[in-house]
This record gives structure tokens, sequence and C-alpha cells, in this order.
């Protein structure tokens, strides 16, 4: 973790203790800029300090794996060692995020006089608690810690190199839940994630609750796997149609299942809890199959209901729970519909705790008595696919299945890869001379690794752009877009930056909030995307991904995007679509905001971070993008919820905006291509005669073995498994398994590793 080190860790311990660790911060991880005639520090690792006002030094917010049942009840810190750095400076003060969509000048706010009239360093404090949550069993504290200080008299700064923190942790109110039923395969996943996270890593398995974990190839009655690895939520009448994806994973090694809403309906009272409404009855039964039959992935495959609907009775679909903006709400006109509570399931925090039957999930900025408690930390991947039809369920579970199985003839994802966000670009015109704020796309290019060449690759002038805010610009441009006829338009990878916000089944909108000209609406996609279209994936970060409640509309844009028919189509587009509804949120820092932020953590877990056996779900980044955002930007020091932000007369965002907003749409299972995938020659025998041992070895294209590749065995007859054997090839690139089945047939080999095409073999089985 990028701008500390950390060298000292006291391990043992009996509640209440103190845990001991040593922070270390390098005077090479520094970096200097200018925004309005100040100077701005950052530092490696860490977040600017927000505080309105006060001066905008760098904060490392420490995340540490802390005792299950435990929190942190006070912390503090050392100077070992600092350093004084040459020069003397004036620092920026820290203002707060504005709307994107925002035409006017963003107000300055002027610098604290109580900081910036003083004669000591600040800030004084080395470090302050603020609490993040917990998944399932594993207890994450965030300590923020500040490494810089600054004198506001001299305009001397100096890094504090060496700093010792002390953690008290103590008995927690709410008791530590039981152990989850979990594959082994799965809980070491589990660790490597969080490993990500954390600073203490090697403290994850004796400070965790764990789980209940059962080997990947036990199996139970009907030769069916203990665990379920992935399950399915969808209406009766369109189970049939996923069967296709259900197949795929269960041949490369992930075992699902489908699960009705009418069995969701039916188990609740029996299996699972009723719940005070339809969203929490759905929440309790996937809370019970986590718990219960070790459940990590969750596809919702229906469409969501229209917040202003009740969501008292069950259905045919299944609901975004809608929370309020900010309590009391403005004016109502803000909801924060949201995917994340079915990932949280805590049921000790139920986002409805506070005595009001509704609305669910408040959460006050200044009042906490009024608070609803909500668990915000991930338990399971989850996301939504918002289809309405049969047709739309048989056209997407087979493009999932063909997006992962192969890519069209010479496409190379990091090229042919079309992204659409936000303006990236803010003026203040306060100053002089103007100030241009380079936003999103830029700060991500300067954090995503470099190997895959995704940046270098955009295309960012202006002409070919639908650019913002608000501009209307001539139909000719989106056709150039559409047909590749302006410049540079087949030179790599295209990014839309789009002015105004996201619609139901629009992207862009004029300043009156209508539809413009030049928006990029379904039928667009469907022409990038055809016979002609000239992208095999896509993403997009914007306001339309939260709109898909309509089911009485025509296609939304996010369901077109999704949906696109690979069948007719030599460029498929990619499964994956993410996105803030409504609003999102800018900062005169670069790098500050919520909503960048968030997106920068989603594509740095994506380029950045690689399973170490087999395939990532799109979900695992997403979930460690949330994670990230709950420990670095969520709760300011000393843990007090920021205050809102009021971007128009009685309407206000808050922090929850971008965390809540944020949905995933798509298999939250399905990996993304993110470069040309390699080859991976596999090698094994055509025929066995069993009982015998069976081994597979994989290389690659270079003949050397491939550690990690996620290998499945599969015979299967009258839908039973007389094989089903998963593993990871070891160091050598092979795995060895002994196979003694009870009736010849002819087994399934399949192969898979991130990066890596997929292999798919027979094998005849002799008995």
């Amino acid at each position: 973790m990028g701008g500390a080190s950390l060298l000292l860790a006291c391990l043992s311990l009996t509640l209440p203790d103190t845990l001991h660790y040593t922070l270390t911060f390098s005077l090479n991880e520094l970096a200097f800029d200018s925004i309005g005639g100040e100077d701005l520090v950052t530092l490696r690792g860490c977040q600017p300090i927000l505080k309105e006002g006060s001066p905008s030094l760098p904060r490392f917010p420490a995340v540490f794996v802390i005792p299950a049942g435990s929190r942190v009840g006070d912390c503090w810190g050392t100077v070992e060692q600092s350093s004084s750095i040459n020069g003397t400076f004036s620092i920026w003060p820290a203002q707060p995020p504005f709307p994107i969509s925002q035409t006017d000048s963003f107000p300055v706010v002027p610098p604290d006089s109580a900081i910036y009239n003083s004669n000591s360093a600040w800030p004084s404090t080395v470090c302050q608690p603020a609490d993040v949550g917990a998944v399932d069993g594993t207890y994450l504290a965030r300590v923020d810690v500040f490494p810089l200080t600054w004198n506001p008299n001299t305009g001397v700064l100096s890094l504090r190199t060496e700093i010792d923190i002390s953690l008290e942790v103590i008995e927690d109110s709410i008791p530590a839940p039981d152990p989850v039923l979990m594959t082994d395969y799965f809980w070491d996943r589990r660790v490597e994630q969080l490993s990500a996270l954390v600073l203490n890593s090697d403290d994850l398995e004796d400070f965790s609750i764990i789980p209940d974990i059962v080997p990947e190839n036990d199996r139970g009655e009907g030769s069916a796997p203990i665990a379920v690895d992935c399950l399915i939520l969808t209406p009766h009448a369109w189970a049939s149609s996923w069967q296709p994806l259900i197949d795929w994973n269960i041949q490369r090694g992930l075992y699902t299942e489908i699960l009705t809403l009418e069995d969701v309906e039916d188990g609740a009272g029996t299996i699972w809890g009723i719940g005070r409404d339809w969203p929490e009855m759905i929440r309790n039964c996937i809370r019970w199959q986590h718990e219960n039959r070790g459940v990590q992935y969750v596809l919702l495959g229906a469409d969501s209901r229209d917040p202003e609907e009740s969501p008292d009775e069950p259905g045919s679909d299944i609901p975004a729970r809608g929370c309020p903006d900010y309590f009391p709400p403005s004016s109502g006109l803000l909801t924060l519909a949201n995917d994340w509570y079915y990932t949280c399931p805590d049921a000790d925090l139920s986002w409805q705790t506070n005595g009001n039957e509704t609305p669910w999930g408040q959460y006050h900025p200044t009042n906490p008595a009024l608070n609803d408690e909500m668990d915000l930390s991930p338990d399971i991947f989850l996301g939504r696919i918002p289809v309405h039809s049969m047709l739309e369920v048989n056209t997407i579970a087979q493009k999932l299945v063909d997006y992962q199985q192969r890519l069209p003839s010479g496409c190379n994802p990091a090229i042919d890869l079309l992204i659409i966000s936000a303006n990236v670009d803010v003026v203040d015109t306060t100053v002089i001379p103007p100030i241009v704020f380079p936003q999103t796309w830029q700060h991500l290019a300067e954090v995503v690794s470099p190997v895959s060449g995704l940046f270098d690759r955009f295309w960012v002038a202006e002409e070919g752009c639908l650019q913002g805010p608000y501009e209307e610009i001539s139909p000719d441009v989106v056709v150039g877009m559409l047909d590749g006829t302006y410049e540079h338009a087949d030179g790599g990878a295209w990014r839309v930056n789009f002015g105004g916000h996201g619609g139901y089944n629009y992207i862009g909108a004029n300043s009156e909030g209508n539809v413009g000209t030049a928006m990029v609406h379904p039928h667009h996609l469907r022409e990038m995307t055809g016979s002609s279209g000239q992208f095999c994936t896509g993403w997009a970060f914007n306001c339309g991904t939260g709109q898909f409640w309509f089911a009485d509309s025509d296609t939304s844009i996010c369901e077109t995007w999704l949906g696109t028919d690979s069948q007719s189509s030599d460029a498929p587009l990619g499964p994956s679509y993410v996105g803030n509804v409504y609003q999102g949120l800018n900062s005169p820092v670069v790098g500050a905001s919520p909503s960048h932020m968030l997106n920068t953590w989603f594509l740095d877990a994506l380029y950045n971070q690689q399973s170490a056996a087999g395939t990532r779900g799109q979900a695992v980044s997403f979930n460690q993008a949330k994670l990230m955002y709950i420990d670095q930007w969520l709760s300011f020091p000393p843990g007090d919820i920021p205050p809102p932000i009021e971007f128009a007369p009685n309407e206000e965002v808050e922090p929850m905006w971008d965390l809540l907003n944020a949905n995933l749409l798509g298999d939250p299972a399905c990996p993304l291509w993110l470069t040309e995938p390699l080859g991976m020659p596999v090698h094994h025998v055509s025929v066995v005669n069993a009982p015998a041992q069976f081994t597979v070895r994989v290389t690659d294209d270079d003949d050397q073995p491939l550690q990690g590749a996620r290998v499945c065995l599969l015979l299967e007859r009258s839908s039973s498994f007389l094989i089903y054997e998963r593993g990871q090839t070891n160091s050598s690139g092979q795995f060895s398994v002994y196979l003694e089945p009870s009736s010849p047939g002819t087994m399934t080999v399949t192969v898979t590793k991130e990066g890596y095409l997929p292999y798919q073999g027979s094998v005849a089985v002799r008995v």
C-alpha cells in the first residue's frame, strides 16, 4: 500500500488491550503543485484533508484488521522521526466538492483564520480513529494519520517520517457474528482481497472469525457441491432462460444455482425471516443463503421498481432500496436508489433501526440519534441485470457466455473500448489567470498501471466528443463518432465526454434537462455494436446507470448496453455498466471528489490487482472500490459524518450519495477483458481408464508452467455429478486428481485464468 510502510505489529491480545504499529513515510513520495497561486502538496497513498478552509494537507487513512467483536476506543501517535522540507509554502485551503453540471464557478471558501493566523504547526494531532465496519467476521478499523505539518507563520513544511501508532481496542456493543459457510477457495480469495486493503495483513487469520470452511469439492445429497458459489434470483417464468450462463459457470468451476422470486416468498417465515417489506424479505433470503450455503456471488436477474411505488408487496421484480439523500429530506426530490443494501446483510444493522417505518437508511450528518444503523461493508458480490422480458434474458445470458469464451477476431479490449463519462475539465474564472482543474480521466491515467496502455489511447480532441456542460452539438458529431470518420477515431479507445445528466434512455441533457439532439441514445449503442460496430467492450461511469426501474417504458440505456445481441455482431459490447444516479460531484483538488475516487479505486483494483487463482468477477473490483471509499472518504476525522453539500436551493447531497447510488449493472461473477487475451496451451490425455490419477498441465505460449490456472473437471448424467473436481495448477503448472466415477461418460475439462482465453476439451472416461 503506497505512502507508508508497516514495521511492527503486536499480534496477541485480550480485550481490552492495545495494538502497536509503526508507520514510515518517505520524502521521495511527496509531490508539489500549485492552485490559485497557492501550494498543493500530495503524498502517495494519501487523501487530502477535506475540512473546508483548513490547509489541504495529506492524510493517510491507515486501515487495520482488529480482533473480531472489537472496535477502536482511542488511538494515539508518537512521532519518532521527522524531516523539514526545503523552502517555504503557502498551502491552499480545502474546498468543498461541487456538482459537475454546475455551470457557475464554484465558491471559494476562505482560509480558516484560526489556523492560518496561528504560529503553531498544523495539525498538532498525529492520528484520529474513524471506524469502518466488518466483512463477515473480519473487523476493520481506520485511523487517520497526519504525516505532514505546516506552520502558517514560517511557511515550513515537515514530514513525520516515522510514527508509532497505538490502538486501544475494546469490546463492540454489537455481538460478533457466527461463522458463515465458505469454501476453502473463496476463503483464500477473501484473504487475498482484504490483504490489499489493510496494513497488517499478517493478522487477518488471527483476528478474524474463521468461516466454517468446507473443501470446495465436498458434495452433499444428490451429488451437488455442499456450497453454492453463485445464486441467480429471477422470476420463475424466466428461470430456464438463464441456463446457458448457469451451465458455463458450472463448467468453469463456479457452482451456480437459480432461486426464483416465488421461492423467496415461499421460504419466508420458514427458512428465512419474513421481513417488513419485499426488499427485506429478499435480503433475509440472501443472508441465509450466504451464511448457510456459502453463496458469494448474487445476480439480481430482474428489473427494479419505481421508488415512488410501495415496496411492501412481493412481485416479479427486485426493488432497489430507496434511501433519503439527507434527513430530513430537503424537498423529497432526491432518492438514493441502491442495490448496496443487498450486499450488506448484517441482521443487527438492518437499515431500519430508528423506529420510523419509512424511509430506510436515514443518515443524519449532525445528529446520530436519528440514524438508522447500517452495515455498509459488503459480505457478498452482487450485480443486477435489469431485464424485464424473456427475450432480454435469452440475449444477455448467451452474450455473457460468448463474452467470456471468446473475443471477436482481431479485437483488443485495451483498444476497442468505449467509455462514457462526465465532463473532465472545470474552469474557475474567478481568478486571473483562470484555473483549469483536470478531472476524472486525467487523474485516473496517473494512477492506473500504464501496462495496458488504456489511457495512452484515448482520443480527447474536442471535435468528435460530446462536450459540455449542456452544449448542443450537431448530429454530425455523433454520426462521425459512430462511423469513425473523424480524425483519430480508429486510433484507439473512445471516451464519450458528455455534459449534463444521464437519463432513463439517454445520456446527456441540455440546460433545461431535456434530451439534446446529439446525446447518446439506445440506438447509438446498437449502431456502435452492430455488424459494423467498432467496440468490443465498454463501460459507463455516469448517472444513467441507476435509472433502471421503469419496467413499463422502452428498454433503458443500460439494458441496451448489456443486451446488445452478440449473435448479430462482430464486436459484442462488454457486460459492465458502473455509475451513479442523477448527480456527480467534482472537486477543486484533482482526485479529491467522491465520484472520482470511487472510479479511481474501481479501475485501480481492476487493472492493478490480479487474483492468484482463476479469474475475478467484476464485482470483486467493485466491492474493493466501495471498501476503499468507505474507509478513506466516507467519514472525516474524528469520525464525524461530513456535512451535506447544497448545490441548489433546498437540494443537498452528502457523502453517502456516491456510495449508495453507485450500482453495478451486469453479472457480478463475469470477469472483464482488460488486454488482448493470451494463449494457454493445456495438455492431458484423451482417454482415462478409471479409477485412475488424472493430470492436467497448463503452460503459456512459451511452454513455461502456468501457476494458478483454474481447472474444472465435469461429468454429468441425469443432472447428477459423477465427477466435479476443481482446483488450481501448482508451480509446475499441474493439477492432478484421482478419479473414480461410478459410470463411464465424456468428461469436460475447462481451464480459466485471468488474461487468458479459456480452454475446453473432452476426455473419454472408461470404468
